[in-house]
């Protein structure tokens, strides 16, 4: 299998994902802008009022639990 030195033309430093995700921590609300999650998700057609529970399962700082939870969702739940 081929490794990311492979096809990195620039060089980057590679770290463990619990160490980029860290260093990226502080600056994500910034850097991911809303259009990569949050319009996309606006543009979804979802009863959110019967959903009873959600959880934004993955990384990041959880606002896609605040956004369900904004449209109706009872319970969201973040997990990083």
């Amino acid at each position: 299998m081929p490794s990311f030195a492979d096809f990195d033309r620039r060089h980057y430093r590679t770290v463990d994902v619990a160490t980029g995700y860290d260093g990226w921590a502080p600056t994500y609300e910034q850097t991911v802008l809303a259009e990569m999650d949050l319009a996309l998700l606006g543009r979804l057609r979802l009863d959110l009022g019967r959903i009873q529970r959600a959880a934004d399962l993955g990384c990041g700082t959880g606002r896609i639990g605040g956004w369900l939870r904004e449209r109706g969702s009872r319970t969201s739940t973040a997990s990083t």
